[in-house]
């Protein structure tokens, strides 16, 4: 018991450390390049790029994802191990995850859309030069076949609807040359696509139909975040790509969009994502345009798979208007296999605080310090607590700000870990919900540790409703 006792400990005081060290270093900043000597291209149009980005070391803050950074042909730059992914296969359990959230939001009225894109090295594959040594291994083809096995087993193990976009495979149009995201014209083609799925769903059939149109605007520069990086690191300025403005809005005139704030009624549609969802390519208008239906976009700059999700869900907005479909976007180098910990949470999220008759414990807690035990030798107070279908229950006051990690020590000295990060892009109130091991080995103890040492806690231990 008291090596179990020692490990927990050891685990709650790596958890704080990390918490001190959490910073805003991997924010994107801004890089003047109109000093900076023009880049070199050959009659390929590939750039000749500096040797300091073959290094690991070169990669820091918000460039720390892009090692390593190769020139392509016709200007394109690749990250060889985002861009190449070849493997897209999922474990089994993870399906089971998908599937169950899938299951869960079906039984309360709501239809999961996944919409995930080709990579970058799929779409753009023929400018992809395959002498470099940071290519040579990549199979556009086993690759291809890969991320489709993935869409038909998202249907097939997870029964989600998967959106089918590998017809964009070897499209060039898609994405940015020198940038991760999707340009106006993929944005477009993709939104469309999607349109088209969900319309064939009978989910889409009730919807309000709202008659949204699109213009073209001015010629924007797109500076490139590949292209800000190069600049820094290999002090040369590669020429800007343009994208062209886009703005939706109802037909009825240009300032009916913001009337729409003023309606009671939410809409049925809602699109968690990523920055593809939420910047100036007009993916959200464009979905609103081919589907003639309103769209509540929840999407997070910046948020990764998680961060829109988790915001949306456990601000409590989901149970209060329970669309009738959510679509959610993620970036295709995204490997769900280690989401399992949020699946955890958003499960028992649409379950909400358990009524009295299904808590099986509840404690209240004052946080004074770092670490704040909550429950207490379980295993040995006659209440065997075991098993996904309970989940734990918080609700924390002055919640704003505060980085938050929950960790469950079972009889057999596993240890479960989570850690909610509460950034400006997220508005978590403090409602947290977190389920149980599937193992049904007896919780132990839980405890949460908190970079806010004030504030009140009341926890339960909830038996999921079936």
């Amino acid at each position: 018991m008291n090596y179990y006792l020692g490990i927990y400990r050891f685990a709650i005081i790596t958890f704080m450390v990390v918490f001190s060290l959490y910073s805003s270093a991997y924010a994107r900043e801004k890089f003047d390049t109109s000093r900076l000597p023009d880049a070199i291209a050959n009659e390929d149009g590939q750039y000749e790029l500096c040797d300091k980005l073959k290094k690991k070391s070169a990669y820091k803050g918000w460039g720390a994802s892009y090692y390593y950074l190769l020139s392509g042909k016709n200007g394109w730059i690749f990250r060889n191990r985002t861009d190449f992914r070849q493997d897209f296969s999922v474990d089994d359990d993870s399906y089971e995850y998908i599937r169950r959230y899938g299951e869960v939001l079906r039984n309360n009225g709501t239809d999961l859309y996944i919409l995930i894109s080709p990579t970058r090295g799929l779409t753009a594959s023929k400018y992809i030069d395959f002498n470099n040594e940071l290519a040579k291994d990549f199979n556009v083809n086993e690759a291809a076949k890969s991320y489709r096995d993935f869409l038909n087993n998202l249907r097939k193990k997870a029964d989600i609807e998967a959106i089918p976009l590998d017809s964009v495979i070897s499209d060039e149009n898609i994405y940015f040359k020198m940038d991760l995201h999707w340009n106006d014209v993929g944005a477009d083609k993709i939104a469309k696509i999607a349109a088209e799925y969900i319309k064939d769903n009978s989910s889409f059939k009730d919807i309000p139909e709202k008659n949204f149109v699109t213009e073209k605007g001015e010629k924007k520069t797109d500076s490139g975040g590949f292209r800000e990086y190069i600049a820094k690191v290999c002090k040369i300025n590669i020429p800007p790509e343009y994208n062209i403005e886009r703005k939706t809005y109802l037909e009825s005139g240009k300032d009916a969009e913001f009337d729409l704030f003023g309606d009671d009624e939410k809409p049925s549609i809602v699109l968690l994502g990523t920055s593809n969802s939420n910047i100036y390519t007009n993916f959200e208008g464009a979905l609103k345009e081919h589907l003639q239906a309103d769209i509540d976009n929840r999407a997070i700059n910046g948020g990764g798979i998680e961060d829109s999700a988790l915001n949306y869900m456990l601000s409590g907005d989901y149970n209060r208007d329970k669309p009738k479909i959510i679509i959610w976007e993620m970036m295709p180098y995204f490997k769900i296999h280690n989401y399992h910990n949020l699946f955890r949470q958003l499960i028992p999220s649409i379950y909400g605080e358990c009524s009295d008759e299904n808590t099986i414990s509840a404690v209240e807690a004052v946080i004074k310090g770092k670490e704040t035990p909550l429950f207490r030798d379980l295993d040995i107070s006659g209440k065997n607590i075991s098993g996904n279908d309970n989940y734990l229950y918080l609700d924390i006051s002055e919640s704003e700000k505060r980085n938050l990690a929950i960790h469950i020590l079972y009889a057999d000295g596993s240890l479960d870990e989570v850690e909610i990060k509460n950034s400006d892009r997220m508005k978590i109130k403090g409602k947290y919900f977190y389920e149980l091991s599937d193992k049904n080995v007896p919780v132990m103890h839980i405890t949460v540790t908190s970079d806010v040492h004030k504030g009140n806690i009341k926890a339960k231990i909830c038996k999921a409703p079936r």
